[in-house]
């Protein structure tokens, strides 16, 4: 099964001392494939790429199952319609919009996020 991440998932991940290491780690021990936009890649690679590591915590995800992905044609329609219907800025707007383009479930952190996801059928809830 594929499942679609917001960055949240992946600073988790990448910060062993985030709150959410833990989860996210859970996440990545499902050993699926993950679909990701490319925005959302790049909000969780600052911080690394702050101090150095950019490439490496690149290389990671990428064995890791993540693949950056972008929207279908419709794309554009699908981010400014979220982001007025539910509020999301642009960075969350572009992972319920891979997940809505792609039918595919969505693991995210963010609680208002997770309820636009999950409004639309498209929430795999995240490990506590």
């Amino acid at each position: 099964m594929t499942l679609v991440l917001d960055a949240s998932v992946l600073i988790g991940l990448l910060n062993p001392k985030d709150a959410h290491h833990a989860a996210s780690s859970e996440v990545f021990a499902l050993e699926r494939r993950f679909l990701v936009h490319p925005v959302n890649v790049a909000e969780a690679l600052v911080h690394p790429h702050r101090v150095g590591l950019g490439l490496e915590a690149f290389e990671d995800l990428r064995s890791l199952g993540v693949v950056p992905t972008h929207l279908g044609e419709r794309g554009p329609l699908i981010l400014a319609g979220v982001q007025v219907t539910d509020g999301l800025s642009e960075m969350d707007a572009c992972a319920l919009g891979l997940a809505m383009d792609n039918d595919l479930p969505l693991v995210t952190f963010d609680r208002q996020l997770a309820s636009a996801a999950s409004k639309r059928g498209l929430l795999q809830p995240a490990p506590a």
